[in-house]
C-alpha cells in the first residue's frame, strides 16, 4: 500500500442505522461510543479528535476510515465518513488526508502529473491571454480543460475547472471565436451556477456575452441524473459538491456537462464528465475496482475493527495504525 508519512492521526468512525462509534489512532487508539442525532455525533466526534491531539503551527494530517456494523449501516457509513473529513476540512489545525487519492496507485500518479501540466499550461496561457497571443492561449487553456477531463476521478475542486472555462472562454471571444466562446462560458456556469466574470479579464462586451449565456442556460429545463455504483454506498460527487450515496437520483440538474466522481474506501475513485439534458435522465453506473493493496488495508482495518467487541468507552483498543 501506498503510505502517506506525514500522517500522524488516524481517526475511525463505526456507524449504524443509530449510533456511531468514534475510535483514533495515535500513539495508542481509544474507543468511544458517540449516540444521538447525527450532528450531534459529527460535533463530539470532532471534539475528540480535538481534544486527543495537541496544538501545533502546522495542520496535522488525519485520515478518516468509516465503517458501518448492523444492518443498514452502509448508507450512515457514507454520509457520516463525508461529513467528518468536511468538518475536519474546515478546521485550520487540521488536513484530512484524502485515502482515494492516497491508495488510487498508478491512476492517482498519473492524475496527479496531469494536473501539474494543466497548471503549468494555465499559467502558459493567461500569460498568452495577457500578451494579446490568443492562439496560444487557447491551445494551452485547451490542453489543461483535457487534463482535468481525462481525470475527472481525482477533481475534487471544480473552481479549478472552471478557471480553465472562463479564461477559454474569454479568449475564443477575443480571437473572434463568440459563439465557440458563450459555450465554454455555458459549461462555467453549469459547473458553478453562481460564477461572476473577473473584470480583470472581460471587458464589458464581454461580460454582456457572459451574461447573455447565462440568461439562456437558466430558461433552459432542467435534467436528471441517476448515479449507481458496484459495489453499493458509494459517496457521490457531483461538480465537486457531496450529493449523497449510491443509488444517488437527482432531478434539478442544470443542462449540460458535469463532474461525477464516485468514491468508496478502499476502491479507486471513479469519475466522468457527464453530459445532461434538458427533460431527461442521463443514467451512469460506476464499477469500482479495488485499490493497490486494498487487501492488505482490508485486513489492517478490520483487525482494528475485531477489538471494538469487548471494548467499553474510553479503553485501550490496541497500537496506532501506521
Amino acid at each position: 500500500m501506498r503510505r502517506a508519512p506525514n500522517i500522524d492521526t488516524v481517526a475511525f468512525l463505526a456507524a449504524s442505522a443509530s449510533q456511531c462509534y468514534l475510535f483514533f489512532a495515535l500513539k495508542t487508539a481509544i474507543f468511544i461510543q458517540v449516540p444521538g442525532a447525527m450532528r450531534r455525533l459529527l460535533h463530539a466526534a470532532t471534539l475528540v479528535i480535538v481534544s486527543a491531539t495537541a496544538a501545533t503551527a502546522m495542520a496535522r494530517p488525519i485520515a478518516v476510515i468509516v465503517r458501518g456494523v448492523g444492518g443498514h449501516s452502509e448508507r450512515a457509513a457514507g454520509i457520516v465518513s463525508h461529513e467528518l473529513r468536511a468538518q475536519l476540512d474546515a478546521d485550520s489545525r487540521y488536513e484530512a488526508v484524502d485515502l482515494a487519492d492516497l491508495l488510487g496507485g498508478d491512476a492517482a500518479d498519473k492524475a496527479r502529473k496531469a494536473f501539474e501540466i494543466a497548471a503549468e499550461s494555465v499559467t502558459k496561457g493567461r500569460a498568452a491571454y495577457d500578451s494579446l497571443e490568443m492562439g496560444v492561449a487557447i491551445d494551452e487553456l485547451n490542453t489543461a480543460n483535457s487534463k482535468f477531463e481525462r481525470h475527472a476521478a481525482f477533481v475534487s475542486d471544480i473552481s479549478k475547472v472552471t478557471e480553465v472555462l472562463m479564461l477559454l472562454g474569454a479568449a475564443q471571444i477575443m480571437n473572434g471565436e463568440e459563439k465557440p466562446g458563450a459555450r465554454r462560458l455555458s459549461q462555467a456556469i453549469a459547473l458553478e451556477p453562481k460564477i461572476e466574470p473577473d473584470p480583470r479579464v472581460f471587458n464589458p462586451e464581454m461580460r454582456a456575452v457572459f451574461q447573455d449565456a447565462a440568461t439562456k442556460l437558466a430558461k433552459k429545463s432542467p435534467g436528471g441524473l441517476s448515479i449507481n455504483s458496484t459495489p453499493g454506498f458509494a459517496e457521490v460527487y457531483l461538480d465537486g459538491r457531496f450529493v449523497g450515496v449510491t443509488p444517488v437520483v437527482l432531478e434539478q440538474v442544470v443542462e449540460g456537462r458535469h463532474y461525477v466522481r464516485v468514491v468508496r474506501e478502499g476502491y479507486r475513485p471513479w469519475g466522468k464528465v457527464v453530459e445532461v439534458t434538458a427533460q431527461s435522465e442521463t443514467t451512469e453506473t460506476a464499477t469500482l475496482k479495488e485499490a493497490d493493496n486494498q487487501e492488505d488495508f482490508e485486513t489492517g482495518v478490520e483487525a482494528f475493527m475485531a477489538n471494538l467487541a469487548d471494548k467499553t468507552p474510553g479503553k485501550e483498543v490496541g497500537k496506532a495504525v501506521e
